[in-house]
């Protein structure tokens, strides 16, 4: 068995990454998934608000609002600045 460089690189499990924080998800989801919804309930329903909430235990309703709480300073800002 030759190895060539057009071979896929093995996945290397002992490596460390990046330990998962909550916060780090929530502000993820609400700069790139549906960046506009400030709807909870929609945001609740979304794929990576489910994943999160189940990865992390805590009702989708709770990560929603966390959600929605990170995008109105985002929004406000955008807001200003197409205003200016």
């Amino acid at each position: 068995m030759s190895k060539s460089g057009a071979d896929l690189k093995v996945y290397d499990r002992k490596r460390k990454y990046k330990t998962p924080s909550y916060w780090f998800g929530v502000e993820w989801i609400a700069l790139n998934d549906e960046p506009d919804c400030l709807d909870s309930t929609e945001v609740a329903g979304l794929v990576s608000t489910c994943l999160l909430a189940d990865l992390f235990g805590c009702p989708a309703n709770i990560v929603a609002a966390d959600i929605v709480s990170k995008r109105l300073p985002l929004l406000r800002k955008r807001h200003d600045e197409n205003a200016a």
